[in-house]
Order: C-alpha cells, then structure tokens, then sequence
C-alpha cells in the first residue's frame, strides 16, 4: 500500500488544482510545515523548503537556473518567522529571518511531497 499512497496523493492533488480543492491551513511545527486540505497533508522539512526555495537571485542563479544555496550553509534548526497562503491560495509564502522571502507554487510543492 506505501507504493500506492503517492500516487493518491497525486490525483487528490490535480482536483486541488482545477479549484475543487482548498488548502485550509497552514501548520508550523518543530522542524517542518504541515499543508492541510480536507482529504490530505503533506509535511514539508524547513531545511528541505529553504534549500529548494526558487527566488531567483538568491537560491536560483538568474541565468543558469541553478540552484544557488548552499545546504552547508543552512541553520539546522532553520525556522520560518511567518507563512502564509497568497495569490488566492495558489502560492505558499514564507519568510525566514534575514528578510528572505521563498514564494512556493503550491503546484510545486504537491509535485514533490515526501512525507
């Protein structure tokens, strides 16, 4: 059944996409971020967000399209100062300290959910 679950997890989600489905919060806890909707969660790791995080310029190289961060770099104990759903919750916003601000297409983050 483990096999089975990300595919689930995928179908759930595209309904989400074509407007069907909302996300209805926003959790944060020790280490992660928890996304909830009525049929499913996905967590989501600081460290994992930070390190994949798409601004240009500052995690992904403005002409290569690199990623920029250095894992090495990131605080083990990284934690957001404030999230929140955008853009009619299409997008999820999340400022760490530093003034550094990642803007996640939820599309994104459900196409890569591992936990």
């Amino acid at each position: 059944m483990k096999n089975i679950r990300p595919c689930l997890r995928l179908v759930q989600n595209s309904i989400f996409f074509q407007g069907q489905q909302r996300f209805l919060h926003v959790e944060k806890h020790k280490d992660y971020l928890r996304l909830i909707n009525k049929n499913d969660t996905m967590d989501f790791h600081y460290i994992w967000l930070r390190h994949n995080c798409p601004t240009i310029g500052i995690s992904i190289h403005p002409k290569t399209n690199e990623r920029i961060v250095d894992c090495a770099a990131i605080p083990s104990e990284i934690k957001p100062e404030h999230v929140e759903l955008v853009d009619n919750e299409k997008k999820l916003k999340i400022t760490w300290s530093k003034d550094h601000a990642s803007l996640f297409d939820l599309a994104f983050l459900t196409s890569n959910a591992y936990g």
